[in-house]
């Protein structure tokens, strides 16, 4: 993620505790998009448990679920191709 504020910060720390991983700072450095995002944790989960315990779909749709209840970003400008700066205004 372009920028660790305190927007993003949130959102790795619900991310760690709603699908019990650890994200490593250098490895959000490339995630740009809410898509990458989910992509990326679909992988730790799958790294992790040896087999897909949760969708990548289902990771989104939790991930965009937070982004507006928590962020208050409205679901309309939630997509896959979302960037999280540029897009939804993360962190400025």
């Amino acid at each position: 993620m372009e920028k660790l504020g305190l927007d993003t910060i949130e959102l790795i720390l619900w991310s760690e505790q709603e699908f019990e991983i650890d994200i490593s700072g250098s490895d959000t450095v490339n995630i740009f998009t809410v898509g990458q995002f989910s992509r990326y944790i679909n992988q730790k989960l799958f790294d992790l448990n040896g087999s897909a315990t949760t969708t990548e779909a289902e990771i989104f749709e939790k991930i965009k679920s937070f982004l507006v209840s928590e962020l208050r970003i409205p679901p309309d400008k939630i997509d896959r191709d979302s960037n999280f700066v540029k897009d939804l205004r993360l962190d400025q």
